[in-house]
């Protein structure tokens, strides 16, 4: 709709042009064309860049951010962690965590980082060692270094629980 208003309006100091010199007249067109160009150009460049930076920010906020809930803890301060892309192992530096806490933070993402517990807004030092884990993959983890709780390590090497 913008370009055929532009051409109508080309069209008409065209014909404008007719009568007097026709250098002019392009003169004038060609000037009114460079700005309908630029300012056409700009406002996509603009509407496109804004929205790319706005997905970008979005997406990275929701990995920065990943929240979950604490569903094991193990021996050593560490615990397996439930969140929206699957278990996540890690250890707490400084601090603890307790079953049941819910946590924000980079839970999908290896290596070191904090965490929140989301009762209490207490931030805690966290190390990630796995992550995107199944359930089943996290306890084995856990289970092959010997971090799980002492109870649950005799079960899983397969020894049977001395009842008192």
């Amino acid at each position: 709709m913008k370009r055929l208003s532009f051409m109508m309006l080309t069209f008409s100091l065209m014909l404008l042009g007719c009568g007097n010199k026709s250098n002019e007249a392009a003169t004038v067109v060609e000037e009114a064309e460079e700005q309908a160009v630029e300012a056409v150009t700009e406002k996509v460049d603009t509407l496109v860049s804004d929205g790319i930076a706005e997905s970008f920010a979005d997406t990275e906020e929701e990995i920065a951010a990943d929240g979950g809930f604490v569903a094991y803890e193990g021996s050593k301060n560490y615990y397996i962690v439930e969140t929206s892309a699957g278990f996540t192992v890690l250890r707490a530096l400084s601090g603890f965590l307790r079953e049941t806490d819910f946590i924000r933070g980079d839970l999908n993402r290896f290596g070191m980082g904090t965490v929140t517990r989301l009762k209490g807004g207490f931030t805690v030092e966290v190390d990630v060692q796995q992550c995107m884990l199944t359930e089943r993959m996290a306890v084995e983890w856990l289970g092959d270094r010997k971090l799980l709780k002492p109870r649950d390590q005799k079960t899983y090497d397969g020894e049977e629980e001395q009842l008192p």
